[in-house]
């Protein structure tokens, strides 16, 4: 599986048939502030996607959120993980 498109507002994973993308699904967060950046780093691992959202200031400190798909195809939040002070979850590493 591929990712179509980290900047969209949901993340949509995507899969190609016949070197076209299909959206297989949108990805909508719980418990999220308004301009969290959610998806501008996505990681999938065959039925688990990590999606960060490090402008996120529920807690204030940006966050991350993981999914399962499961048989069916759908995916499912399992976690929301949150920052403390001076870690920036979600945000790029330098």
């Amino acid at each position: 599986m591929k990712y179509q498109n980290m900047l969209l507002p949901s993340p949509t994973p995507g899969e190609q048939l016949d070197g076209k993308w299909l959206n297989v699904a949108n990805i909508t967060p719980g418990n999220i502030t308004e301009r969290a950046e959610f998806g501008s780093a996505v990681s999938v691992d065959k039925d688990m996607m990590v999606v960060s959202a490090p402008a996120d200031v529920t807690y204030g400190y940006g966050s991350v959120f993981v999914y399962r798909r499961d048989k069916s195809g759908a995916w499912t939040q399992e976690a929301k993980l949150t920052g403390g002070p001076l870690e920036e979850l979600g945000a790029p590493s330098q």
